[in-house]
């Protein structure tokens, strides 16, 4: 019954093709009426020819029923039909032979060579009459002009950098201090002042030009006040510890729309827990800056003294503070100033018109430990550091794992120390297969590690399912936490 459907109207398809439209082998039509076709399977007429009948078959339109008898495989080859004839419009719409000098829009005359069997017209697309191939006599010119004036631009700019380079490479100077907008500014006040400049000397470097430079500064910092008298500011304080000198340093810097700037630096380290000295100098700072430029004093939460019902002792400090002056109310002994939610809160209430905010990344960081001290985040983590350390100690295991994983190491230093761990946790998930072949290789078999129980004991870790649940477990915690951290602790934006 189908191949008479569709042998009485033709086997080709509408766009002329030999191919024939497997959609008519599954329906019949109507003598006197060829848009209208009945399913071989469930006997329903459609109307709207043989596509609408494959619509009906293969189910792939809300305007016809789909077919309940249908076999799937006439779906699939029906469905196979439609996404090759697509391609072959797609690439029919794509292939187009440029004209060439064709710049009237006028047909190129053929050649009798080129002719062939074909004499249509070549196909060009819309923008073929607006761009044109570069003549050959121009070419030539170009190629001329090499032996006048000189090599290209290129070759002459691979040579003028090549000794920049080198200076950056005996000085070991890092490679992204090009970024800086002053290097650029130094290439072109070179190039301006043409040939014959004497460089600085190590004198002019460390005394005239560095006098130079301050006042400078001095003078770009006026422009900054200005800002934050129109526009207002924010007092950032940023405190560190220098592990070489053992040294608590607190820097103090001044963030505006402008930018930001560094104003000066208080070593801390005697009194590093004194809320009263801490909460003086944010106050000394804020006369410095203006109290009527500041809108808000940025400082970390110094979390190591936050203890259970801050919020409601910070509270009553406040209420204290407004009623007894702050004078009274820090020497009070009453009142407990480890809290560093508690500085905060001291500088509101004396200037009711900032704001205290704590420190994004330093929040941040805080919810990373915490979520660190759950159980499954804490095994992971654990297990994690000894085997990296177990690595890490002998040198030829590094170079086995760094085989298996393409030179890839498990450890990345990242901004902050639980940061560090949790990027570190995503490279062991990463690498997860390497590192169990690793372990289950012949390479490793061969070696001495197998015998020591550290080696055993890492070899456990590794094929151990539930330690992956849990690494994954900990990234599905950490993940958005470590990518925000990036942005607000980086260096392509103020830590705000």
């Amino acid at each position: 019954m189908s191949n008479t459907g569709g042998s009485s109207h033709g086997g080709a398809t509408q766009g002329g093709a030999s191919e024939v439209d497997p959609g008519r082998k599954y329906g019949t039509s109507l003598p006197n009426n060829r848009n209208k076709w009945t399913c071989i399977f469930c006997r329903k007429e459609t109307n709207g020819g043989v596509s609408r009948l494959k619509h009906h078959l293969v189910g792939d339109s809300t305007s016809v029923i789909k077919c309940p008898t249908c076999p799937e495989h006439v779906r699939v080859e029906l469905q196979d039909y439609a996404i090759k004839k697509a391609e072959e419009r797609a690439a029919q719409a794509m292939s187009y032979e440029p004209v060439l000098n064709d710049i009237d829009g006028e047909d190129v005359e053929i050649e009798p060579k080129q002719r062939d069997n074909s004499t249509k017209r070549k196909k060009r697309g819309p923008l073929d009459r607006f761009v044109t191939s570069t003549p050959p006599d121009i070419l030539q010119g170009r190629k001329d002009m090499k032996y006048v004036f000189g090599p290209p631009d290129k070759e002459l700019r691979t040579k003028t950098c090549a000794p920049i380079a080198r200076w950056f490479y005996d000085a070991g100077i890092p490679f992204n201090a090009v970024t800086y907008g002053s290097f650029k500014e130094m290439t072109e006040s070179i190039a301006q002042y043409g040939l014959g400049l004497k460089p600085p000397s190590m004198h002019e470097l460390r005394v005239p030009l560095l006098q130079r430079e301050v006042q400078n500064t001095h003078t770009m910092l006026l422009s900054h006040k200005n800002e934050w008298s129109a526009k207002g500011c924010s007092i950032m304080s940023d405190g560190w510890r220098d592990s070489v000198v053992q040294k608590d340093i607190v820097n103090f810097l001044v963030n505006s729309p402008k930018g930001s700037v560094f104003i000066k630096s208080k070593e801390i380290s005697e009194v590093v827990k004194d809320a009263t000295f801490l909460f003086k100098l944010l106050d000394e700072m804020v006369e410095e800056v203006g109290e009527k430029n500041v809108v808000q004093v940025i400082t970390d939460n110094a979390s190591n003294y936050v203890k259970a019902g801050v919020a409601r002792k910070c509270g009553r400090h406040t209420y204290l503070a407004e009623h007894w002056g702050v004078e009274a109310f820090l020497s009070s002994p009453q009142v407990d100033t480890r809290h560093g939610e508690c500085i905060g809160k001291l500088i509101e209430a004396k200037r009711p018109n900032l704001y205290w905010t704590p420190c994004a990344a330093h929040c941040l960081d805080l919810m990373l430990e915490d979520i660190g001290k759950l159980e499954p985040v804490k095994n992971a983590l654990k297990k994690c550091i000894f085997m990296n350390g177990y690595i890490c100690c002998r040198v030829s295991l590094v170079n086995m794992m760094r085989m298996f994983t393409n030179q890839h190491n498990l450890h990345r230093p990242a901004v902050t120390r639980f940061a560090t761990s949790f990027i570190t946790l995503s490279q062991f998930h990463i690498q997860q297969s390497n590192l169990k072949k690793m372990v289950t290789s012949d390479e490793w078999n061969k070696r001495k590690w197998p015998k020591e129980a550290g080696a055993k004991k890492l070899k456990q870790y590794i094929l151990q399912d539930t330690f992956w649940r849990n690494v994954a477990y900990a990234l599905k915690l950490t993940g958005p936490l470590v990518k925000v951290l990036r942005m607000v602790d980086g260096d392509k934006k103020p830590a705000m």
